[in-house]
């Protein structure tokens, strides 16, 4: 999360621009049609809090996991603004064992994470391991700019990760 931690402030500085609004809105559309009030959610490096606030206005239980003591502050106070309850932690996705116990989900997600860690395959089977059986797992991340000379493979899962929750794996060389 190191690579994260160096950018953060300009990460604080851009929320709320086009960029962003846009992003969180394309997320929120695509998670409205598999959301239900109730649902137990777990948002894996929350940040601000965008989508694990508005999941918990449609009735989810949500979890939020994120190492950024600045962040999580911003996710509880918008959390305690808009009037809805979320179970804020310190910690990395690294350290989910630990922080979760044997704790599943019907909702994972991770969004805008993977980029950030160097393990990507490691890191959706861990986050798989925590959805819980029918559930589903929801993941976004940046991908560098393409050059002509990279190959890329997209396999349907990672190894171990079941094809209905994985989605897409994005392999370059």
């Amino acid at each position: 999360m190191a690579a994260f931690a160096a950018g953060e402030h300009l990460w604080v500085k851009r929320l709320g621009n086009l960029r962003n609004t846009i992003r969180q809105e394309v997320i929120r559309r695509q998670l409205a049609g598999h959301v239900a009030g109730g649902m137990t959610v777990l948002d894996v490096g929350c940040g601000q809090g965008t989508q694990a606030i508005r999941l918990a206005q449609l009735g989810c239980v949500v979890t939020g996991i994120e190492p950024s003591d600045t962040l999580r502050a911003l996710c509880a106070e918008s959390a305690a603004d808009q009037r809805v309850g979320i179970e804020l932690i310190a910690g990395t996705i690294d350290h989910m064992d630990d922080l979760l116990g044997d704790r599943r989900f019907d909702l994972v997600c991770a969004h805008g994470l993977l980029m950030y860690l160097p393990d990507r395959s490691a890191a959706i089977s861990t986050l798989a391991g925590r959805v819980q059986r029918g559930g589903l797992l929801s993941v976004t991340w940046t991908l560098p700019p393409m050059r002509t000379s990279t190959r890329c493979s997209m396999p349907r899962t990672a190894p171990g990760v079941p094809t209905r929750i994985a989605g897409w794996r994005r392999s370059c060389t």
